[in-house]
C-alpha cells in the first residue's frame, strides 16, 4: 500500500495555481486523501524559498525522514526520531537567523529524545524575534515541547500533538493500591526515575510557556500532563486551545505541499530543512570578521584567487566546488562556490585552531557508524596515545561531542587530562553527556555553544528484565523502602553495591576538581551531578553550570563546531579520536 502512495505522489501536478491566502488550489479544497496524494510532488527546497519570502520570514523545517520501500522499520525509527543529528543541524540552521528576524518552524515529527527536543525548545524560546510553529499533521510524544516554546502554534484542521502524561502517578496508585510488600521490584525502581522525570518535565514546561499560555500555567501543566488524557489520544486543536495554548488553523497550503513533496522523495539525515542563502564572491571583502566567523562555522571555501567570478553559497545539501559553467540562482555570481556542508577535512580545522590557539588540539567525537560511537577502551587508547605524545608545557584544547559512555574509561581519561601540567580546555558545541562530563570536570576552562548541555555523571545499571538502565539512587531507594529480605537477590546486591558507588563517585569527581575549585563548590557540583537528583539525560545547559560553578564560557572558536560537523559528511568507520602531530 506504500508503495502504492509512493506513486501516486509522484503523478502529475496541480492543475491550479492557489495561494497561501485561501486561495488554494481545487484538490486542497476536498477532504478525501485521495485528492492529496494525487497533487504530485514538489520541490521541496523551492516550497519552503517561496514560503520565506512571502512571509518576510526564516524558515526551518523540522520534518522526519520518510522511509524509503526498502527500509526496515526498526532501521527507519531511529533516524526518524528527533535526535543528535537534528539539534546540530537545527542549531547551524539558527546561526544564520538574525536575533529579532521572525522565525517559522515546520513540525512534523514522530517525537524524538529528550536532549535534542528541549535544547531545540530552548533555543526558539530564546529567539527575540517572533516565532511560530506550523504543526501541519501531526507531532507526536516530546516533539510537542518544541510548539510550546513558540509566540503562535499554527495546526492543520486535523493536526494533533501529544499530550504528556508522566508515569509517576500511576506507578505510585499501583504501589498504593498493591502494598510495598507485594509490589515488584521493578515497579519501584520505575517509580524513582518517573518522579524524577515528571519533576523535570512540569518545570520544563513551566519555564517554555513562561508569558506565551493565555490563561494560567498551573491549568495547562494540568491539562497536558495531569493524566486526564492518554498519550494516545490526540491533543486536537480546540483541546489545545482550551488549554490556553496560542492555536490557530491559518495554515498555509503551501505547507502541505512541502510535506508531499519530502515523502515523494524520502533522503536519508533529512531531519532540517533549510534553503540556500548567497553571498556573492564580489561582496565577500566587504564581509565583517564576525561574519567569516559564521561562515567558518560550516566549514569555508575560499572564492577563487584568480579574480574569477564566483559565490559562497551556505546550502544544505553536500555539494562540489562550482566551475564556471555550472549555475544557479544568485543573480550576481550566476557559477558559485558551496560552503556549509563542503568537503572539508579535519587536518586544516585541527592546524588552524592550533595556531590560533597555540595549542595541541585532540577531538573526541562519537557518532553513530564510527569506530567508536561512545567513550569506551578504544576511545580511551587513542587519547591516552594523543597525550602521551602532547609536549607537558603545551595548552591542551580537546573538542568533545559524546553521549558519554562507560564510567571508567571516563574517569581514566579525565585523570590523564587532570595530569597534563598545561592549560586544559574543552570545547562542547552540542553536547558531552556522562562520560563526557567527567572529562570535563577535570579539565581549567570549559567552552559551550549557548545551547550545548553537559549532563548527570550518576552510574547506571542495565537490567534485562527492565528492557533498559536505571541510576544507582534508585537501586539505593529500593533498599531504603522495601524490606531487604524481600527485594529480588540481584537488585539487592546492586543496591548494596550502589550504597557504596554513590559515595566513591562523589570522592572521584572532587578528586577531578582539585585545585581548580573551591572544596565548597567543588562539593556542591558533585552532589549535584551525581546524587541520583536529575534523571541520567537531563540537560545541564550552559546558564544551569555557571550556576552550579562550573568554569564555563560561551567563547566557543568557529573550528571546534565545524570540526563536528565534517564527520557529519563521512563518518562511516573512522576514528572517534582525532590530532595531528
Amino acid at each position: 500500500m506504500f508503495s502504492k502512495l509512493l506513486k501516486s505522489l509522484r503523478g502529475a501536478g496541480l492543475t491550479g495555481t492557489g495561494s497561501d491566502d485561501g486561495d488554494m488550489p481545487e484538490a486542497f479544497q476536498s477532504t478525501t486523501p485521495d485528492a492529496f496524494a494525487a497533487n504530485g510532488a514538489y520541490d521541496s527546497d523551492e516550497i519552503v524559498r517561496q514560503f520565506q519570502h512571502d512571509r518576510n520570514s526564516h524558515v526551518i523545517g523540522i520534518i522526519h525522514r520518510h522511509a524509503d520501500e526498502t527500509e526496515r522499520w526498526d532501521q527507519w525509527i531511529w533516524d526518524a526520531l528527533i535526535g543528535g543529528h537534528h539539534l546540530q543541524d537545527f542549531m547551524t540552521a539558527m546561526e544564520a537567523v538574525p536575533p529579532t528576524a521572525k522565525l517559522d518552524i515546520i513540525l512534523h515529527s514522530i517525537g524524538g529524545f529528550n536532549l535534542p527536543v528541549q535544547l531545540i525548545a530552548r533555543a526558539i524560546k530564546a529567539h527575540r524575534g517572533e516565532t511560530t510553529v506550523f504543526v501541519p499533521h501531526y507531532a507526536h510524544d516530546i516533539s510537542t515541547l518544541i510548539a510550546l516554546a513558540a509566540d503562535k502554534i499554527v495546526m492543520g484542521p486535523a493536526a494533533s500533538m501529544s499530550y504528556l502524561e508522566p508515569d509517576d502517578e500511576v506507578l505510585s496508585k499501583v504501589v498504593q493500591q498493591k502494598g510495598l510488600r507485594r509490589v515488584a521490584d521493578e515497579t519501584l525502581l520505575k517509580l524513582s526515575v518517573a518522579k524524577l522525570h515528571a519533576r523535570e518535565l512540569r518545570a520544563f514546561i513551566t519555564e517554555i510557556t513562561a508569558g506565551r499560555v493565555r490563561g494560567s500555567q498551573a491549568k495547562l501543566l494540568q491539562a497536558l500532563t495531569g493524566g486526564k488524557a492518554s498519550p494516545w489520544d490526540p491533543l486536537t486543536v480546540p483541546a489545545a486551545q482550551q488549554m490556553g495554548l496560542p492555536v490557530t488553523t491559518d495554515m498555509p497550503a503551501s505547507i502541505f505541499r512541502l510535506i508531499q513533496a519530502c515523502r515523494a522523495a524520502p533522503a536519508r539525515d533529512k531531519g532540517i530543512k533549510t534553503v540556500d542563502r548567497s553571498v556573492g564572491a564580489s561582496r565577500v571583502s566587504a564581509l565583517a570578521m564576525s561574519d567569516i566567523s559564521t561562515i567558518m562555522r560550516h566549514g569555508a571555501v575560499l572564492p577563487p584567487l584568480d579574480g574569477s567570478r564566483g559565490s559562497w553559497r551556505v546550502s544544505p545539501e553536500p555539494v562540489q566546488y562550482a566551475t564556471s559553467s555550472h549555475s544557479d540562482d544568485d543573480d550576481e555570481d550566476p557559477s558559485g562556490v558551496a560552503l556549509e556542508n563542503c568537503d572539508i577535512t579535519i587536518r586544516p580545522l585541527i592546524a588552524r585552531l592550533e595556531q590560533v590557539r597555540n595549542s595541541r588540539v585532540v577531538c573526541v567525537i562519537h557518532q553513530p557508524g564510527m569506530e567508536s560511537h561512545s567513550v569506551d577502551t578504544v576511545t580511551t587508547e587513542d587519547i591516552l596515545t594523543a597525550l602521551q605524545s602532547t609536549p607537558a608545557d603545551k595548552p591542551l584544547d580537546i573538542v568533545l561531542h559524546t553521549p558519554g559512555g562507560y564510567s571508567y574509561q571516563a574517569h581514566q581519561i579525565a585523570l590523564a587530562v587532570k595530569a597534563h601540567r598545561a592549560k586544559t580546555t574543552v570545547f562542547v558545541p552540542y553536547f558531552a553527556m556522562s562520560g563526557g562530563t567527567i572529562i570535563s570536570l577535570a579539565v581549567d576552562e570549559i567552552v559551550m555553544s549557548p545551547t550545548a548541555a553537559l549532563g548527570p555523571i550518576d552510574s547506571q545499571f542495565s537490567l534485562r528484565r527492565l528492557h533498559g538502565s536505571v541510576p544507582s539512587r534508585a537501586l539505593v531507594d529500593l533498599l531504603k523502602t522495601k524490606p531487604r529480605h524481600k527485594i529480588d537477590d540481584e537488585f539487592l546486591e546492586l543496591g548494596m553495591y550502589c550504597e557504596r558507588l554513590i559515595p566513591q563517585d562523589h570522592k572521584n569527581a572532587l578528586e577531578l576538581m582539585k585545585g581548580t575549585y573551591a572544596p565548597s563548590t567543588a562539593d556542591r557540583i558533585a552532589h549535584t551531578l551525581n546524587d541520583g537528583t536529575l534523571t541520567h539525560g537531563y540537560p545541564v545547559t550552559f546558564s544551569e553550570a555557571k550556576k552550579l560553578g562550573l568554569h564555563v564560557n560561551t567563547a566557543m572558536p568557529p573550528e571546534a563546531v565545524a570540526i563536528v560537523r565534517a564527520y557529519r559528511r563521512n563518518r562511516w568507520g573512522k576514528r572517534s579520536v582525532v590530532f595531528c602531530g
